[in-house]
This record gives C-alpha cells, sequence and structure tokens, in this order.
C-alpha cells in the first residue's frame, strides 16, 4: 500500500514539473510577440520617436524662434567721439533662428569680428555644420559687410558653412558726393558668393522671401539711387515676420524714411525695431518711428557714440536726435550692442 502512495506521489509531482514548463514557455512566448509588438510601435508610433524623426529632418528648437544680437567688438570703444575726431564705426550684426532652426542673418560686423561670429553661428546651429538660408548685407560698409567678406578667407569656416543665399542690392550706378562708387564692394561680395556656392538675389521693393517659419519683407530697396548721394542711403529696409514682426534699417537716413512714413503709414508698425545708422544724430525722423510703435528697440551703437548722442552739447538738441531719442523712450525695452550679445523671443 505505501509502494502505491509512493508510486502515485511520484507521478503527481511530475504532472506539476511539466505543467509549470509549459506555463513558463507560454510565458515566453507571449512576452517574445508582446516585445516585438512593443518594439514596432517605439520605432513607428510613440510621440517620442516622431519627434525624433521629425528633428532629425528639420530641426527645432525647444525654446522657439530668436533673434540674436551681436556684441561686435567697435561697439566697446569709448574714446573721442565728435566732429572734430570722427565717430567711430560700431559694426552690426543679427541673426534670426525660426521654430524650425532655420537661420538667417542680417551683416555681420567688421572684419575682426569674423572669428567671434563665426563662433556664434556655430552656437546656434542645430547641426554641426552651418546652414544659412539668407544671409542679407544692408548696405556696402565695412562695418557691415567685412565680417562676411573675412570668413571667406578662411577654409575652416568655408568648409564649415552652407550659405543658400546672399541678399543685396549695391548698384553700380550710384556715386557718393565725392564721386565713389560700391563697384568694389559688389565685386568683393559677388566673389564671396562663389566662395561659399550661394545663390545672389537683389531684391525689389515689395519683394518677399520665405523661410520656414518666417517672412521676409522688404519696403525699401534703393532702386532710386540717382538721387542719392551717401552710401548709408542705400540701406535695405525690410521686415522679418515670425511670431512678432522685426524691422532692420541698416544705416537708413531721411530719405528711406520719410519715404516710407509718407507712404506705408500705420504699415510700418512693429514689435522690435533697430534704430537707423547706429543711433546717430544724421539720421531720425519721428513720425516713422511713430508709425513703427516698437516696443523693442535695437541699438547697434558704441559707448562713446551713445554718450555723445545723450550727453554731447554738440548733438543733444539735434532735430533728428531727438526723434532717436523719443524712439528710445517709447520702448519697453532697449538693448545696446556694446552691453553684451543678447537673445530675445521672436
Amino acid at each position: 500500500m505505501r509502494k502505491i502512495i509512493a508510486l502515485l506521489m511520484v507521478i503527481i509531482m511530475m504532472c506539476v514539473s511539466l505543467v509549470a514548463c509549459v506555463e513558463k514557455e507560454n510565458n515566453a512566448q507571449n512576452m517574445s510577440d508582446t516585445g516585438s509588438s512593443d518594439s514596432t510601435e517605439g520605432l513607428g508610433d510613440s510621440e517620442d520617436s516622431e519627434s525624433d524623426s521629425v528633428s532629425s529632418e528639420v530641426p527645432a528648437t525647444k525654446e522657439g524662434a530668436k533673434l540674436v544680437g551681436f556684441r561686435t567688438a567697435a561697439s566697446l570703444y569709448s574714446g573721442p567721439f565728435n566732429s572734430t575726431v570722427g565717430w567711430k564705426a560700431a559694426g552690426m550684426g543679427y541673426i534670426i533662428k525660426t521654430k524650425s532652426g532655420n537661420l538667417i542673418v542680417i551683416d555681420g560686423g567688421n572684419s575682426e569680428d569674423a572669428q567671434s561670429f563665426y563662433n556664434l553661428l556655430r552656437e546656434y546651429s542645430d547641426t554641426e555644420h552651418i546652414t544659412i538660408d539668407y544671409w542679407i548685407l544692408t548696405h556696402p560698409h565695412g562695418d557691415h559687410v567685412n565680417c562676411l567678406i573675412e570668413m571667406s578667407e578662411y577654409k575652416n569656416m568655408v568648409s564649415n558653412i552652407t550659405i543658400k543665399n546672399m541678399v543685396y542690392y549695391f548698384p553700380e550706378g550710384f556715386k557718393d558726393r565725392s564721386g565713389n562708387t560700391c563697384i568694389a564692394y559688389k565685386e568683393m561680395i559677388g566673389n564671396v558668393a562663389k566662395i561659399f556656392n550661394a545663390d545672389t538675389i537683389e531684391p525689389n521693393n515689395g519683394s518677399t522671401l520665405l523661410v520656414n517659419g518666417a517672412r521676409i519683407k522688404f519696403l525699401y530697396v534703393p532702386t532710386d539711387y540717382e538721387k542719392l548721394n551717401n552710401t548709408n542711403q542705400l540701406s535695405l529696409i525690410f521686415t522679418v515676420t515670425t511670431e512678432k514682426k522685426i524691422m532692420f534699417t541698416g544705416d537708413a537716413f531721411n530719405h528711406s524714411l520719410t519715404l516710407l512714413a509718407n507712404t506705408k503709414g500705420e504699415d510700418l508698425k512693429c514689435d522690435i525695431l533697430q534704430m537707423p545708422h547706429h543711433f546717430l544724430c544724421d539720421t531720425g525722423y519721428k513720425p516713422f518711428y511713430e508709425y513703427a510703435d516698437a516696443h523693442t528697440v535695437l541699438l547697434p551703437t558704441c559707448i562713446s557714440g551713445y554718450d555723445a548722442m545723450k550727453n554731447s552739447d554738440e548733438y543733444k538738441n539735434n532735430t533728428a536726435n531727438k526723434a532717436n531719442q523719443f524712439a528710445e523712450s517709447n520702448a519697453e525695452k532697449v538693448y545696446k550692442a556694446f552691453d553684451g550679445t543678447f537673445e530675445i523671443d521672436v
């Protein structure tokens, strides 16, 4: 009897063990099947993977579009600044980065700014190789275009930058009051375009350029250059619209500011305004600033230039200077180049 009971116990133990093995194998198969399903969903359908897939094709900034103002080397000048010794050129450079990571560049500065501006481009590029959709040159003056010319002379910079389009308008028929032309600069910039294998664009009044996340519209192009006698008067005036509207004026003089105030009026309204000609008193038109009504103004000026416009008896009562002071006081935020490179959400 005991032998029979013992035999039954052995049989029961063997059955339990067999059932456990079968369940373990089934569970393993189920886990394998479930794992394959999860893996497929993770690659194609999960929210994180979809985001990664998009960013690999169109880089996106987490914070949104940015306007970056560059502190040029010349903006730190603090020496004499008056009609006797002259006005120190302050330079100018801006970068706009759209939500999609596209880059738009305005000017850049002088030759001495090339390395620093290149470093800034690297910082704001989503990829190791820098791609610029539009590099816009406001007018043919060295403190605005020499940075790009200098960069074109460094193989490491050229090899790491793609400029899709260079946008400028340097009319060959223009002559200033001394008989100087901008032909030399036009030839130099043409050579730079060849070095970077960039297309060149000469905008017209009302021209519009589109890039993912931004719209560029040209309000003033100096097609009337025969009436002009100062190279600053060749400055393009244009807007870049992301979620905010930014207006760039280069070194524009009252000729174009008055023309736009009289013809565009309330259409000049913008969120951010770059003050013309480094906030100096040889230009400035109050009706233009009233129509723009910008809550943020950008001052690409130097320490001494800003101080002279504010405090010098030679300039502070100048009509154009008063107009510029109005625009500054009317704004909620003021960004001066010599205070350092800055970033604005746009």
